[in-house]
Protein backbone atom coordinates (compact mmCIF):
# COMPACT_ATOMS: atom_id res chain seq x y z
CA UNK A 1 0.00 0.00 0.00
CA UNK A 2 2.68 2.03 0.87
CA UNK A 3 3.61 2.71 -2.90
CA UNK A 4 0.05 2.64 -4.56
CA UNK A 5 -2.08 5.22 -5.45
CA UNK A 6 -4.48 6.35 -3.03
CA UNK A 7 -8.11 7.21 -4.22
CA UNK A 8 -10.38 9.42 -1.68
CA UNK A 9 -13.56 8.73 -1.25
CA UNK A 10 -16.03 11.52 -0.78
CA UNK A 11 -16.46 11.27 2.68
CA UNK A 12 -12.54 10.76 3.22
CA UNK A 13 -11.63 13.69 1.44
CA UNK A 14 -13.98 15.96 3.40
CA UNK A 15 -12.56 14.70 6.60
CA UNK A 16 -9.35 15.37 5.67
CA UNK A 17 -10.35 18.99 4.05
CA UNK A 18 -12.56 19.99 6.76
CA UNK A 19 -9.10 18.74 9.61
CA UNK A 20 -11.93 15.94 10.98
CA UNK A 21 -10.09 13.48 12.83
CA UNK A 22 -8.04 10.85 10.53
CA UNK A 23 -6.45 8.19 12.12
CA UNK A 24 -2.52 8.87 12.45
CA UNK A 25 -1.01 5.98 10.17
CA UNK A 26 -3.91 6.69 6.90
CA UNK A 27 -3.53 10.57 7.86
CA UNK A 28 0.53 9.82 7.24
CA UNK A 29 0.20 7.65 3.99
CA UNK A 30 -1.53 10.57 2.85
CA UNK A 31 0.23 13.66 3.32
CA UNK A 32 3.28 10.97 1.52
CA UNK A 33 1.19 10.14 -0.78
CA UNK A 34 0.51 13.95 -2.06
CA UNK A 35 4.50 14.88 -1.82
CA UNK A 36 4.70 11.94 -4.15
CA UNK A 37 1.81 12.82 -6.48
CA UNK A 38 -0.07 9.45 -5.68
CA UNK A 39 -3.17 10.61 -4.31
CA UNK A 40 -6.03 11.10 -6.23
CA UNK A 41 -9.92 12.72 -6.25
CA UNK A 42 -12.09 11.54 -8.93
CA UNK A 43 -14.39 14.31 -10.14
CA UNK A 44 -17.36 12.23 -8.80
CA UNK A 45 -16.38 13.25 -5.08
CA UNK A 46 -16.33 17.00 -6.96
CA UNK A 47 -19.76 17.03 -8.12
CA UNK A 48 -21.02 14.97 -5.00
CA UNK A 49 -19.28 17.52 -2.37
CA UNK A 50 -21.44 20.51 -4.25
CA UNK A 51 -24.85 18.27 -4.39
CA UNK A 52 -24.33 17.97 -0.55
CA UNK A 53 -23.80 22.04 0.12
CA UNK A 54 -26.84 22.85 -2.84
CA UNK A 55 -28.92 20.34 -0.09
CA UNK A 56 -27.86 21.80 2.43
CA UNK A 57 -25.73 18.94 4.70
CA UNK A 58 -22.20 20.78 4.11
CA UNK A 59 -21.62 24.68 5.02
CA UNK A 60 -19.22 25.64 2.84
CA UNK A 61 -18.26 29.44 3.00
CA UNK A 62 -17.90 31.55 1.25
CA UNK A 63 -19.65 29.86 -1.62
CA UNK A 64 -19.55 26.00 -1.91
CA UNK A 65 -17.51 26.67 -5.50
CA UNK A 66 -14.95 28.56 -3.89
CA UNK A 67 -14.66 26.26 -1.67
CA UNK A 68 -14.17 23.50 -3.78
CA UNK A 69 -11.51 25.46 -5.58
CA UNK A 70 -9.80 26.48 -2.49
CA UNK A 71 -9.59 23.23 -1.04
CA UNK A 72 -8.09 21.62 -4.38
CA UNK A 73 -5.68 24.07 -4.80
CA UNK A 74 -4.71 23.74 -1.07
CA UNK A 75 -4.79 19.99 -0.75
CA UNK A 76 -2.67 19.40 -4.17
CA UNK A 77 -4.55 16.05 -5.10
CA UNK A 78 -4.22 14.70 -8.26
CA UNK A 79 -7.17 15.04 -10.40
CA UNK A 80 -8.90 11.52 -11.56
CA UNK A 81 -11.57 11.38 -14.39
CA UNK A 82 -14.30 9.19 -14.39
CA UNK A 83 -13.31 7.09 -17.26
CA UNK A 84 -15.49 4.38 -19.53
CA UNK A 85 -13.26 1.69 -18.26
CA UNK A 86 -14.44 2.97 -14.37
CA UNK A 87 -17.66 3.50 -15.67
CA UNK A 88 -18.05 -0.35 -16.82
CA UNK A 89 -16.04 -1.64 -13.66
CA UNK A 90 -19.24 0.36 -11.88
CA UNK A 91 -21.88 -0.69 -13.78
CA UNK A 92 -20.82 -4.85 -13.08
CA UNK A 93 -21.13 -3.96 -9.26
CA UNK A 94 -24.81 -5.28 -8.66
CA UNK A 95 -24.10 -6.43 -4.60
CA UNK A 96 -22.59 -3.18 -3.99
CA UNK A 97 -24.91 -0.60 -2.38
CA UNK A 98 -27.25 1.43 -4.63
CA UNK A 99 -25.18 5.24 -3.82
CA UNK A 100 -23.87 5.72 -7.81
CA UNK A 101 -20.96 7.39 -6.32
CA UNK A 102 -19.70 4.66 -4.32
CA UNK A 103 -19.84 2.03 -7.23
CA UNK A 104 -18.10 4.92 -9.46
CA UNK A 105 -15.51 5.61 -6.66
CA UNK A 106 -14.92 1.99 -6.83
CA UNK A 107 -15.37 1.28 -10.19
CA UNK A 108 -12.28 3.70 -10.47
CA UNK A 109 -10.10 2.11 -8.08
CA UNK A 110 -10.73 -1.46 -9.65
CA UNK A 111 -9.68 0.56 -12.84
CA UNK A 112 -7.00 1.99 -12.28
CA UNK A 113 -5.65 -0.52 -9.06
CA UNK A 114 -6.17 2.23 -5.93
CA UNK A 115 -6.30 1.45 -2.38
CA UNK A 116 -9.73 3.22 -1.81
CA UNK A 117 -10.07 5.61 0.88
CA UNK A 118 -12.58 5.75 2.95
CA UNK A 119 -14.10 5.34 6.44
CA UNK A 120 -17.16 4.31 4.99
CA UNK A 121 -17.85 0.89 6.17
CA UNK A 122 -20.20 -0.71 3.50
CA UNK A 123 -17.79 0.49 0.96
CA UNK A 124 -14.86 -1.22 2.61
CA UNK A 125 -16.56 -4.04 2.79
CA UNK A 126 -17.36 -3.66 -0.94
CA UNK A 127 -13.99 -2.52 -1.59
CA UNK A 128 -12.55 -6.49 0.30
CA UNK A 129 -14.65 -8.27 -1.88
CA UNK A 130 -13.57 -7.10 -5.20
CA UNK A 131 -10.12 -7.83 -3.90
CA UNK A 132 -9.73 -4.14 -3.76
CA UNK A 133 -7.20 -2.70 -1.01
CA UNK A 134 -8.92 -0.35 1.47
CA UNK A 135 -7.45 1.98 3.69
CA UNK A 136 -9.83 2.93 6.61
CA UNK A 137 -9.41 6.51 7.99
CA UNK A 138 -10.62 5.89 11.45
CA UNK A 139 -7.68 2.81 11.84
Amino acid sequence: MRDQPLLLDTCAFLDWALGETIARRPLTLLENGVCEGRVYLCSLSVQETLRLAERGRLDLKPTPLSWMQRALRKMRVAELAFTWEAALEAGALYDVNGDPVDRGLLGAAIAGGFTLVTRDDDLLEAAARKAVLGLDTRK
